[in-house]
């Protein structure tokens, strides 16, 4: 599963709140990504039973998790993903509301917030993107100052 913490007042579609956005689908194999040029997970196209296990798995360990939820969120479609992996899905959202969820006893997790921390590959992508700028600008003025002698018409040598 991966989260995602929603900026304070984000709302869904539909003006409904939401803190976290979450996405669980069952990787099946890993692959390389011609998109980004990095190793990545390769998803089972039916997303949504991986969705219904987890919210199943949630739900069905705690009672004051509240569930709702939003039918036809999206078209119910089959498709392809960023990566190219096909999907299906039914349309629907679920949502989980877990505001009455309390932490096991002697459980005391430090507060995080990684939003401004940025990976390592994310790092790499701007650098190599940026030096192939430089190289290109440097190029151009080679170029543009090497104008007048590539376009002089040179006198035969005697």
């Amino acid at each position: 599963m991966r989260f995602w913490r929603c900026p304070t007042g984000w709302l869904l579609p539909g003006r409904r709140r939401a803190d976290w956005l979450a996405a669980g689908t069952y990787d099946r194999s890993m692959g390389f990504s011609l998109f980004t040029l990095q190793i990545t997970h390769k998803i089972d196209a039916r997303t949504d039973v991986e969705r219904d296990h987890i919210v199943e798995s949630v739900t069905h360990g705690n009672a004051v998790v509240r569930l709702t939820t939003i039918r036809d969120f999206s078209t119910e479609y089959h498709a392809r993903n960023g990566g190219g992996d096909a999907i299906e899905t039914d349309g629907d959202l679920p949502v989980l509301d877990l505001r009455l969820v309390r932490p096991l006893a002697g459980f005391n997790a430090l507060p995080s917030d990684s939003r401004d921390a940025r990976p390592g590959a994310t790092i790499l992508g701007a650098v190599l993107v940026g030096g192939r700028a430089l190289v290109a600008g440097a190029l151009l003025v080679t170029l543009l100052l090497s104008w007048q002698e590539l376009t002089t018409e040179r006198a035969p040598k005697k």
